[in-house]
């Protein structure tokens, strides 16, 4: 039988079938799109999680580091020397793998996905060439998953308002007052080393023709004047304040024996003051302006270069791009000069306390200690001297009394067995045992050494032979008020060095006895005496040195004034010293002067700072370079408390770094 076919029954199949499809294309589709949000979810998750985490990596990172900046823990003149020039960029890591920090590297590792910077820079601001004319800053930035955020701090910088004074002895010359340079025969000679400068704190002349310097000359303030020609062998610095003057006559000066002139100011002042003719300069010689202005009349076709305090230049009428690198070198040293030297410096003329607080290992002091044994200057020479000693002289320290005449001028002219007659005459020779302490104090008054040579044997630096001037005390050596002074002669009828201190590094001599016949028989004219030829001109090539004047050899005596000094030496003066000449203060009249008398035969083989300066009778000195004293410090400031200089100007948090100095 067969089965009756239902229509109505298989359209209803159908439609289920085509429902079942719909809905799993539906739930296809729904599934789908909740697997794709969550995924885009998980991701936006994710990469807010990367952002929260490098923001506050970078944020955590830049205000500790000012935290640390206000308590000290870096030192301000670490962050400038980073910001100095291009910048500094440096990496911020975590010390080792136990300790990681997310946006962090690992010390020793480098991920540059996840890690932090820092970039140390700066921007001039204003006129000036010292620390506090730039704005610092140090850009933070945290990469994690190369997503990147930026935190700026701004800083500006003060100088340190109380100038705690640099070492002594730091130049060659360096003098408190205007200085007159014209019996200056030949200076700074046998070292091109960055200290062997000659500081002019307070300006000055030089009006003779035939001078050689050759230390860098340093004018730190006021009025420079020259009226003929010299010879300069290495540049010529101006510090803010200090300027060529026309000497107003006839005569020009030419200067054009110079290497370079370099001139720093701060609010772009006048290199000159404008008179007309002021001076001539040769195509060979650049002038290097640091905010100065090029003004005055003044003759030649030499370049001039306007420079900044980093080395760089903001104009070339070459055209070139750069400075050469010897020049960019002593931009920046000489720039460091105007720190320190130019007036509200930070190393001012050191008072006697300064000096005292530097010279801790000297163990000297004002005024003579209670156990030193009190004698006449004459008494000590007539003892002492090697003539009547046979020996070495008795160390110790001494205080040469005074009382108020003139000490001894006719005690010591001439020794036990010995006639008036000069040519017969020899000089009171004290030798010191290099080995032993000695120490000399001069009280106030008036002291005439007249013919005395002080020689150590075997010299050394731990054990210098000290001259100390007390307050108001003064010595001229040698002492010749009455012009009764004469030179020594040998037996052989040759001119000795009379009067002077020999005690220079590696001079030594087996026995008293060979020191003292070394005076008495070579040092005046001998190779290996002080220096050969004096009366040659001092352009002479037969003109030498000494071997022992190698500006390596240090002298190892060192003649101390405590305030209102006069030290004066005269003809055929060997001076184997540091000299420093102070006062208490420099504002009430106090003055300490060093006089050199017949300049071109006097000689100093060490270091000078003085005061006050006198050529005393168309006087001067020659002196050869040589090193600083080892028995010296920068000076101590003390105990005091630790403050930053830098502040905080703003901070500005997740910038966009579109370039290191946006």
């Amino acid at each position: 039988m067969m089965r009756k076919f239902n229509k109505k029954k298989s359209s209803r199949r159908g439609a289920i079938l085509v429902t079942v499809v719909f809905v799993l294309a539906f739930a296809t589709i729904f599934i789908a799109a909740a697997m794709t949000l969550t995924q885009a979810t998980r991701k936006r998750v994710y990469q807010e999680a990367y952002s929260d985490q490098a923001r506050l990596t970078v944020t955590s990172v830049a205000e500790a580091w000012y935290r640390a900046v206000n308590m000290c823990e870096f030192e301000d003149a670490s962050i400038i020397k980073l910001c100095e020039g291009s910048g500094t960029t440096i990496h911020v890591v975590a010390p080792t793998a136990g300790d990681r920090i997310p946006g962090m590297e690992v010390d020793g590792t480098t991920d540059p996905n996840n890690c932090t910077t820092v970039f140390f820079h700066r921007d001039h601001v204003g006129t000036g060439t010292t620390d506090d004319k730039y704005t610092y800053y140090a850009d933070f930035t945290t990469n994690i998953g190369g997503h990147k955020e930026n935190v700026r701090s701004v800083l500006t910088y003060t100088l340190p308002a109380n100038p705690t004074g640099g070492k002594p002895f730091n130049a060659q010359f360096d003098f408190n007052s205007p200085i007159d340079q014209t019996n200056m025969t030949e200076i700074g000679k046998g070292s091109d080393s960055l200290d062997n400068i000659f500081l002019a704190r307070q300006g000055g002349k030089n009006k003779n023709q035939g001078n050689v310097i050759y230390s860098t000359m340093v004018y730190c303030n006021g009025a420079v004047a020259f009226k003929a020609e010299e010879f300069y062998s290495e540049d010529m610095v101006f510090l803010t304040g200090a300027y060529f003057k026309h000497l107003n006559d006839s005569t020009h000066p030419d200067v054009m024996k110079v290497k370079n002139f370099f001139f720093f100011g701060s609010s772009g002042e006048a290199i000159s003051d404008g008179d007309s003719s002021d001076w001539k300069a040769d195509s060979s010689m650049t002038f290097y302006l640091c905010n100065r202005t090029n003004t005055g009349n003044w003759s030649g076709s030499a370049k001039v270069i306007n420079v900044r305090a980093d080395g760089g230049k903001t104009s070339d009428p070459e055209g070139t791009s750069t400075l050469p690198e010897n020049i960019q070198k002593k931009i920046v040293k000489y720039a460091s000069y105007n720190v320190s030297y130019a007036p509200g410096g930070k190393e001012p003329f050191p008072t006697t306390d300064t000096f005292l607080k530097s010279a801790k290992k000297l163990g000297i002091s004002k005024t003579h200690p209670s156990d030193a044994k009190e004698v006449t200057l004459g008494e000590y020479l007539t003892e002492n001297a090697y003539q009547s000693k046979k020996g070495f002289a008795k160390e110790g320290t001494f205080f040469f009394k005074s009382d108020g005449s003139e000490n001894d001028k006719d005690k010591h002219t001439k020794l036990s067995g010995m006639t008036e007659d000069f040519k017969a005459y020899e000089p009171y020779v004290i030798v010191l045992d290099g080995t032993k302490d000695y120490k000399f104090y001069f009280a106030k008054g008036t002291f005439g050494l007249r013919n005395v040579v002080f020689i150590i044997n075997k010299p050394s630096t731990s054990h210098p032979a000290i001259f100390v001037l007390e307050d108001g005390a003064k010595i001229y050596w040698p002492y010749d008020k009455y012009n009764t002074y004469k030179d020594c002669y040998t037996s052989s009828n040759s001119v000795v060095a009379s009067n002077g201190i020999i005690a220079t590094e590696t001079r030594n001599f087996d026995t008293a006895k060979a020191a003292y016949e070394f005076v008495i028989k070579e040092f005046g004219r001998s190779a290996e005496g002080a220096k050969t030829n004096f009366d040659k001109d001092n352009y002479s090539s037969s003109m030498g040195w000494s071997k022992y004047y190698d500006a390596n050899n240090e002298a190892c005596a060192m003649v101390v004034g405590m305030g209102n000094n006069v030290f004066a030496i005269d003809k055929n003066f060997v001076l184997e010293s540091f000299v420093g000449l102070f006062n208490k203060d420099y504002n009430n009249g106090n003055s300490s002067v060093f006089r050199s008398r017949n300049g071109k035969t006097n000689l100093l083989y060490g270091r000078l700072m003085t005061d006050g300066y006198d050529d005393w009778d168309g006087g001067g000195i020659v002196m050869p370079a040589s090193p600083g004293s080892s028995n010296v410090d920068a000076v101590d400031p003390g105990f005091k408390k630790l403050k930053t200089n830098f502040s905080l100007v703003k901070m500005v948090y997740y910038y966009n770094l579109t370039s290191n100095k946006s």
